[in-house]
This record gives structure tokens, sequence and C-alpha cells, in this order.
């Protein structure tokens, strides 16, 4: 930090973007099995010796298309935000991000709702053809006859009405900002909020470096090889490097010129057919010393750039408190 810049701290953080928390609510579809199921006693060696599971009241593939919307929705967020870990699985988005992919989680979750519409819409059926599986396998693995149908009894009224499993279901998201009590003005309630703060800060700074060396890591042992570089690697690296110039909001100038020779790196590249030769491994390696002897340097400058943004911000803002 310089001797005229500030510690960051709350302000300064959400005067430049906000946390965003998804909140995802599924139902499993699973029960757990007991011992009663197969005949068997509930004995301590048997707590102690078995992990019994848990019967499936629906088939695994009934809930494909519903948790195939829930990773898309959390690599969306992903992709549009930086790590907050304050917040166990919250993530910082940026103000100039936010509008852009809220549209986005609306979209997934209109896809989200129809899903599960569908999947209550066949609920009854699919319960009918699944419990005949249940009774086999319980046949198949009880002591006795009668403890298997006793158990497919009991499984029979572990499932929910259609309406109430899809109140199990739950797409949502939170958007929020953080600050500081009004009674943590003290000088340890200020050094709190200012560790806290430079973690964030770091944890954004490093996780866009890392993302960025990992695909130079990659690309620097094709070349070591020699032959040519995958187009789906080549592909992957420049949208991993469209992601990195465009949530390099703290301003890392080595991160952003490390970005452009790479770039510069791989259009030649495939203007040669994507062949390594004339592709000097040292430009790579360079890359990656160059990053790793400015990590410390980029941390502190994004520390700067952060509280700079938060006194240009407020000074415009009519009203505002300095």
């Amino acid at each position: 930090m310089t001797e005229n810049s500030k510690a960051p701290g709350w302000s300064d953080l959400f005067l430049s973007g906000s946390v965003v928390d998804l909140d995802i609510g599924l139902w499993s579809g699973r029960t757990k099995i007991q011992c009663q199921d197969f005949g068997i006693e509930d004995s301590k060696e048997v707590q102690r010796a078995l992990s019994l599971g848990s019967h499936r009241l629906f088939p695994k593939e009934s809930f494909d298309e519903i948790m195939d919307i829930v990773r898309d929705a959390k690599r969306t967020v992903e992709w549009h935000s930086l790590p907050f870990p304050f917040v166990r699985g919250a993530r910082y988005v940026p103000s100039d991000k936010l509008p852009l992919l809220i549209g986005k989680l609306k979209k997934i979750r209109e896809g989200f709702d129809g899903a599960v519409a569908i999947f209550v819409a066949n609920y009854e059926a699919t319960k009918a053809v699944q419990l005949p599986v249940l009774e086999k396998a319980l046949l198949d693995a009880a002591h006795t006859p009668e403890a298997a149908q006793a158990a497919l009894q009991r499984l029979q009224s572990e499932y929910p009405a259609p309406e109430a499993a899809k109140e199990k279901f739950r797409l949502s998201w939170a958007v929020y900002a953080i600050s500081a009590p009004k009674d943590a003005a003290s000088a340890e309630g200020v050094a709190a909020e200012t560790e806290a703060v430079r973690s964030i800060v770091k944890s954004m700074v490093t996780e866009l470096r890392e993302e960025f060396m990992e695909k130079v890591g990659k690309i620097t042992k094709v070349v070591a090889r020699g032959g040519v570089i995958p187009e789906k690697m080549i592909e992957s690296a420049v949208e991993v490097m469209g992601r990195v110039e465009s949530m390099n909001v703290m301003g890392d100038e080595v991160l952003r010129q490390q970005v452009g020779i790479l770039r510069g790196i791989l259009t030649a590249a495939e203007g040669n057919s994507r062949k390594t030769v004339g592709i000097a491994e040292a430009s790579l390696t360079d890359i990656e010393k160059a990053i790793k002897e400015s990590a410390d340097d980029a941390v502190r400058a994004a520390e700067e750039a952060l509280t700079g943004m938060g006194r240009r911000k407020i000074t415009a803002e009519p009203g505002g408190e300095a």
C-alpha cells in the first residue's frame, strides 16, 4: 500500500459489485435403508460395520434434466463472477456484469421450473415403474419374503404427494452487499474488516491468474512435445482469456499483458495450422515466470485499485458520504 492509500473495507468492495448467492433446493428421491427392510437385527455390530445406504424411490435418470440445469446455473454464476470466500457458496459479481448475469439466471430458472413441471407430470407413471424394481430388489436382498413385503409397504408410504415433491425443488438467488456494523468502529473491528476484504481481494486476483496459468501450462506441455496444438485446446484457451480480460476488474496489469502475449502466440500458431514449430517454449515459460513473480504486487495493486474506485465513486455520487 502506498502512503496515501487507505486500507480496503466493505464500502470499497461493494461500491464496485455485489454478492450473488444461489439458493438451490432439490429432492433426491431417496430414503434411508433400515435394517428391518432386510429382516436383519439393528445391532451395535451392524451399526458399526455396515453402511446400508438408501433406496431409490425414483430412478436416477428421472432427475438428469433438473441436475443439468442446476449445474448450468452454477457455471453461469461462476463465469460472471469472482470468488467470495467470506460466505460459503457465494460469488462476487462486478456491477457491470450483474444485469447480464441476472438475465441469464432468469432464463435458466424458466428451464428449471419447466423441468420440475415435467417431473411432476410424470410422477405417478414413474413411480408405477419404479415400485416393481424396488420390490424385486427387496426380495433379492431381504432374508424373508415377509421382510421384503413389509419394507415395500414402508417405502410406498415414503413417497410424498406430487405437489409436495414439487415444493422441494427451487432455484433462486440473493443479491446483497455487506457493510460493517455501526458498533465496529474500534481498531479491532476495522482491522478485522480490512483483513477480511484483503483476503477476498487476494482470492479474486489469484483465481483469475490460476485460470489463465492452467491454460498456459497445458499449451506449454504440447509445445515441449512438438506437433500440433489441438483445436479444442486453443478454443478453450481463447474462451478463458476472454473471461480473464472481462473479469480483470482490479486492473491486474501484468495479467493483462501476459494474456495479450499468449493471444499473440496462439494467433500465430493458428496461422501456421496450429503447429508448434516456431513457438519458443521459453516464451511460454516467461509468461509463467511473469505471473508467478508478480503475484504479491498484483494483490497490493488490487487493494489500491479497489480503494481508488471507491473514492472516485463516492466523489461522483451527489449527496454521498465522503
